[in-house]
């Protein structure tokens, strides 16, 4: 029977072969960068009740263009109604 690859590494592969920033209101991925001590890519969480855009179209744009350098470079940003917060990669794990 073949080695399976963990479901955390196959969506870490593929994130960084198809160089994309997933969009996620799901912690799964933030989760997977620190554990992989990955570089990239780079991740956008919304930890908001209502992720719509017409709810969060306006703060998630405001939020992209101000930490446009830190996720080109690679970072996990979290963006809620209190604000946003921004860590470069690698994380470090406590």
């Amino acid at each position: 029977m073949p080695a399976r690859r963990s479901t955390a590494r196959v969506k870490q592969s593929l994130l960084v072969d198809i160089d994309l920033t997933p969009f996620s209101h799901d912690l799964d991925f933030g989760a997977i960068l620190a554990s992989a001590g990955a570089v990239s890519p780079s991740v956008v969480q919304l930890r908001t009740n209502d992720v719509t855009p017409q709810a969060s179209g306006t703060l998630v744009l405001e939020v992209l263009m101000s930490f446009e350098t830190q996720l080109e470079k690679g970072a996990l940003l979290t963006v809620d109604e209190e604000g946003s917060r921004v860590r470069l990669l690698p994380l470090c794990l406590p």
